[in-house]
């Protein structure tokens, strides 16, 4: 990834299971792209000592195959073809949101057949992006082509608020006109058949949805002792240090019992490997 600019990216795409090496400007950028086996390239068109550009026709003509993705703030239509001209795959103009940059990647990924994320998985949700198969806990959801379309985009970015814009462009390939409710109905259908699981989705007002861990009854349970506690403390002090041991004997008894319980779930994680 060479963009200088955007300095948060390399952060952002690691917490995603991508593997990033970054360059702040354009010196050695040909040579680096060209001795690294990368699956794709991430540049900025304003760089010190040789622009973004420049940059992708030199390592085009050195036949270089993989994915460009130009990134710039100019949003000309002519800079636009000039981008693509030079050989750039795709161009995206800032400011951009995360979940719209992922998208991007993974799409030229699977364009070039490159070794991609087979499964995700998020608590008990497990989807297999290879047969389009969501499962809890090994039994097997029925979802609709777009249900599994908006529940991988929330997938790919877990506990991270996701626009309703950006869902509507990925999903449905349309504008937000800030009027639709196309949205917020198929995530009530999708929050219906995970109702089972341990994901829900949060609303984010004036933003969109994110999809969180649901609180279990046990953690429920916890916190209204915890409330009871401290009312019992506070209008019986004399014994308040033995309702206190009291309450700590029931959440470690809590505790144990839900250890026990995912451990004879088996859960497991695939480590992410998607790029380099």
């Amino acid at each position: 990834m060479i963009c200088p600019s955007i300095r948060y990216l390399p952060m952002n795409l690691e917490k995603k299971g991508y593997l990033v090496d970054s360059l702040y400007d354009g010196k050695e950028a040909v040579s680096k792209i060209l001795e690294n086996d990368y699956d794709l390239v991430l540049i900025d068109w304003m760089l010190p000592y040789k622009d973004g550009v420049s940059i992708i026709k030199e390592v085009r003509q050195n036949d270089y195959v993989k994915p460009l993705i130009l990134l710039t703030a100019r949003s000309e239509q002519e800079d636009i073809i000039k981008g693509l001209e030079a050989g750039a795959d795709d161009y995206l103009t800032k400011p951009f949101q995360s979940a719209v940059l992922i998208a991007r990647i993974e799409a030229h990924l699977r364009r070039h057949h490159k070794h991609f994320l087979d499964e995700i998985k998020f608590e008990d949700v497990m989807m297999n992006t290879k047969n389009r198969e969501v499962t809890i806990d090994d039994h097997v959801i029925v979802l609709t082509k777009v249900e599994y379309d908006l529940l991988k985009m929330f997938m790919e970015h877990p506990k991270e608020a996701v626009s309703r814009e950006t869902l509507l462009q990925s999903i449905w390939g349309f504008q937000y006109d800030g009027d639709t409710r196309i949205v917020d109905v198929h995530v009530f259908k999708l929050k219906g058949k995970l109702k089972e699981s341990r994901v829900s989705f949060k609303s984010v007002r004036g933003v969109g949805y994110k999809l969180v861990k649901k609180m279990t009854k046990s953690y429920l349970k916890v916190v209204l002792m915890g409330v009871v506690t401290l009312l019992l403390c506070y209008f019986n002090k004399a014994y308040s240090l033995y309702i206190m041991l009291l309450f700590i004997f029931v959440c470690a008894i809590n505790a144990y019992q839900l250890e026990s319980h995912y451990q004879r779930m088996g859960r497991f994680f695939k480590e992410k490997r998607i790029m380099k």
